[in-house]
């Protein structure tokens, strides 16, 4: 006899020659309800364990966002500039001459390498950031910063995934204050926006693994496109799931319809960006994938090398403890996962000839994921061990946070006030610019200079193909190439370094030539940085009292990475007085 809290329901289905087939006694209990009630509830403080971690977290990230500008090689300062660049485009919106509008941006502002030659799809998040906040050090930074959230929130929910929120909890807090993610999260580099989507494509590629549904695929198609169009050393994820599958041998997974439809998001989304990136630059990939520098049992080594640097001597003795002891602790399938995963980062980056330490930042979480194991142990084997492990965890945790807290990223500052003077002194004009880091000054010019009236010239006296390796070529020699330059060019403004930042003869020709009466210097600025190399370091801003409006017709800007150089003309340019005879034409 049924109780009041249960519901019994009996269905008679007739069939043909009268038989019956009977379905009795489905009883939905007063505990069942409950259950399903408590779902959305259940969900929201899911959600509730990933969303606490980083608000925990973010205080570190964020501690001295504002503090300095951009230092972290050539590279940050170029990252930042390209965020201008999709913001102007956004603000601007050629559609009828984008080509064109990019070619007379880059004259003004030379410093956009992120343009076909990075993946688009981290300036076109710092580019709405700018667009929605304004450009400046701390929303570049900013934009950086939204990234490494998403990529915390889904490593977050990978380790609850394969064990539970206690565990993923300590795992989220290593990897976001580990050295090279420390740094990289204060940085506007790719790294971690590359790494970041790396982490959501192997949630989606993992959860596929486990649960061999459609979705997860789906979302890993479209995940993996958006990694690929990060950086490219994303590639490394089509090993990641080779490796796997062939692990796990379930390579029988893949045959199904949907397969074939997740490889053609994947070409359809990243198809486009790739083939104009080979047709444009296929002579600079070919120099990095094939440069060899060091032996082949240096290469071998290389990365390896690297590892200490990068998570820290502490976390990866206990990630090596783990790693060793895995089998006894953790489950055949999570130890392929993560293997697999630190295997196929090695194999690629290894494979490409230019190396970097921080290329291997994608395996990072792989690595440290192996430091969990006193966590996820079984209590009932080896207590002491257990209890033992936990202690030594804890106290690497607490110092780890205690390291990060007091963490400082490379910076400079100096820059900025050249901008602020220049633009005070005029509302136009051509600047010739010879100092470190370059891009840090046309970032900053850029932001004074609203009505684009400005050009800097960075490539007149020199260029390098993005770095020495690839070539470089020097434009000028003697003091009459310079004065030809300036009055041919119309320069007014003259920034240098008290140290040339190369080694080409004319640098050193030009700051003699700024020493004669054709030229006033205006002022100097102390350039202050926490490392080294910026020791004594300042800039002088000079003007070239002689200045006039341009003599030659067009300003041609050499391209060692295109077929041609960019020509424009100088009315297009917006230099005053040559834009007021434009209006008056």
């Amino acid at each position: 006899m049924s109780s009041p809290q249960t519901a019994c329901m009996e269905t008679v289905l007739q069939k043909g020659h009268g038989k019956t087939l009977r379905m009795e006694n489905v009883e939905i209990d007063e505990q069942s309800r409950l259950t399903v009630s408590a779902r959305p509830f259940a969900r929201g403080y899911k959600m509730l364990w990933p969303l606490l971690t980083i608000l925990l977290l973010l205080p570190i990230l964020m501690r001295n966002i504002g503090k300095g500008e951009f230092n972290y090689n050539v590279d940050e300062t170029q990252h930042a500039c390209t965020g201008q660049y999709v913001a102007d485009l956004l603000r601007d919106h050629p559609i009828l001459h984008p080509l064109a509008y990019t070619y007379i941006y880059y004259v003004h502002y030379p410093a956009l390498s992120g343009v076909v030659h990075w993946p688009p799809v981290f300036y076109a998040v710092e580019g709405i950031v700018f667009l929605l906040m304004g450009a400046s050090v701390v929303t570049a930074r900013l934009s950086v910063l939204l990234f490494a959230v998403v990529g915390l929130w889904f490593w977050f929910r990978l380790v609850e995934k394969v064990h539970s929120a206690r565990v993923a909890f300590v795992a989220t807090i290593v990897l976001a204050l580990s050295p090279c993610f420390l740094l990289f999260e204060k940085t506007v580099m790719l790294e971690i926006p590359s790494a970041a989507m790396c982490i959501v494509a192997s949630y989606f590629w993992i959860s596929f693994l486990k649960q061999k549904d459609n979705f997860n695929l789906y979302w890993f198609s479209f995940t993996v496109s958006l990694a690929m169009l990060t950086k490219q050393n994303a590639v490394y994820l089509v090993l990641f799931c080779f490796f796997s599958l062939t692990g796990l041998q379930q390579w029988n997974l893949l045959k199904r319809k949907s397969t074939i439809w997740s490889l053609l998001i994947i070409i359809c989304v990243t198809g486009p960006y790739y083939l104009l990136l080979s047709s444009m630059h296929w002579s600079t990939i070919a120099g990095d994938l094939t440069e060899k520098h060091i032996s082949a049992l240096q290469q071998l080594a290389f990365y390896w090398a690297a590892v200490p640097g990068l998570v820290g001597w502490p976390l990866l003795a206990i990630a090596l403890v783990g790693g060793v002891t895995c089998f006894a602790w953790n489950s055949r399938e999570n130890n392929i996962f993560f293997l697999s995963w630190i295997l196929s980062v090695y194999v690629m980056m290894t494979l490409i000839g230019h190396k970097e330490d921080r290329y291997v930042i994608y395996f990072v979480p792989a690595i440290l994921y192996f430091a969990i194991w006193p966590l996820v142990m079984p209590s009932n084997r080896n207590g002491w061990v257990r209890v033992a492990g936990c202690v030594l965890l804890f106290g690497v945790v607490l110092s780890t946070v205690r390291s990060a807290w007091g963490f400082n990223r490379p910076y400079v500052s100096g820059y900025a006030p050249v901008a602020r003077d220049i633009r005070r002194m005029g509302d136009s004009g051509v600047i010739l610019l010879d100092a470190e880091i370059p891009a840090n000054l046309i970032f900053f010019m850029r932001n004074e200079d609203t009505e684009h009236r400005f050009v800097l010239l960075r490539k007149a006296l020199y260029s390098v193909r993005i770095k020495e390796e690839l070539g470089s070529e020097e434009y000028l020699h003697t003091p009459e190439d310079l004065k030809k330059l300036m009055r041919e060019d119309g320069i007014r403004f003259i920034v240098v370094s008290n140290r040339p930042p190369d080694n080409f003869p004319v640098e050193m020709v030009l700051r003699d030539l700024l020493k004669t009466p054709q030229f006033r210097l205006v002022k100097q600025y102390p350039v202050e940085g926490n490392s080294r190399e910026w020791a004594n370091y300042s800039l002088s801003l000079y003007e070239n009292l002689d200045a006039g409006p341009p003599a030659a017709q067009d300003l041609v800007v050499p391209m060692m990475t295109l077929d041609h150089d960019i020509t424009v003309p100088f009315v297009k340019l917006g230099i005053t007085p040559l834009a007021d005879k434009v209006v008056a034409q």
